[in-house]
């Protein structure tokens, strides 16, 4: 399971190349949003709501990881991520923002 941990450095190391737009929240048309693609032909706001949902559920599992024969893997990762959050040298955009507030919103 070690692929896991190798796609959470992967992931992070893919953040100051990623368009800024995917860490803009603030002041953004949702419905306008939701139609502009970025790069690879993706929606913008798909993107926006999947980072968010990762960051939920690093203090809010999916109910499927309980019955999931590789739960402890996926918890693992899953504070591995938060840790990598809390510890960025730089967030792009409103990355902290938003991180903040799923932390404030979700952590127990």
């Amino acid at each position: 399971m070690l692929h896991w941990f190798k796609l959470l450095d992967y992931w992070f190391s893919l953040i100051p190349f990623v368009d800024e737009r995917f860490f803009q929240f603030e002041g953004v048309d949702l419905e306008e949003a939701r139609y502009e693609i970025v790069d690879g032909g993706v929606r913008l706001t798909k993107i926006q709501s999947r980072l968010r949902q990762l960051m939920q559920w690093t203090f809010n599992p999916h109910p499927a990881v309980a019955d999931h024969p590789y739960k402890e893997v996926i918890l693992e990762y899953l504070a591995g991520f938060a840790d990598r959050m809390d510890s960025l040298p730089e967030y792009p955009g409103e990355l902290k923002q938003l991180w903040e507030s799923v932390k404030s919103e979700y952590a127990r």
